[in-house]
């Protein structure tokens, strides 16, 4: 008998597969070269879970991803800005993958340049992010998601204290091909 986490991930699998297989007649239809801008994320919300300053700073910021160059590989670059003074400035790399045509889970992990605020000093200027965000199609070129992100400068020095945000993104589609 297969274990409970085998058949959550062939259920994923499954519900994923036709936007593998290049089903165009979906919202996925619109695809843009790789090193085109295909969607542009606006994100605000909370920034710094956890430690004495929780909840206290706010954040925005802004998300170019670039069209798919392998499976549902996107390059991406973005910045934010927080309330405490902190910038950061971002490329990397984000997974889309659409369930169903109206849900995406979305991964992405990006290496940047970090300015530290008043509240929450990294410990370094490089910075790393990860962020997990689910995100629900509300129209045929729009999504609305959350998520939630984890910076730190991977301890590449000491302090090596990271900060999280929880965030609500807005996907549009950019330019249309």
């Amino acid at each position: 008998m297969l274990p409970l986490r085998a058949f959550v991930a062939s259920a994923v699998l499954l519900a994923a597969q036709p936007a593998w297989c290049g089903d165009e007649a979906g919202p996925s239809a619109f695809k843009a070269p790789w090193w085109g801008p295909e969607t542009a994320a606006l994100y605000a919300g909370f920034y710094g879970l956890r430690g004495p300053q929780v909840w206290n700073d706010a954040f925005v910021g802004l998300e170019v991803r670039g069209g798919s160059f392998w499976w549902e590989l996107h390059l991406m670059s973005g910045a934010l800005a927080a309330s405490d003074g902190n910038v950061y400035g971002y490329i990397g790399v984000i997974a889309d993958v659409p369930v169903f045509h109206i849900l995406h889970l979305i991964l992405s992990f990006a290496p940047g340049i970090s300015a530290s605020g008043t509240d929450h000093y990294l410990g370094f200027p490089l910075i790393f992010r990860s962020t997990a965000e689910v995100a629900l199609a509300i129209t045929q070129g729009a999504r609305l998601g959350v998520s939630f992100s984890h910076m730190s400068n991977g301890k590449l020095a000491t302090p090596n204290t990271g900060v999280e945000t929880l965030s609500l993104t807005l996907t549009v589609l950019a330019l249309p091909y």
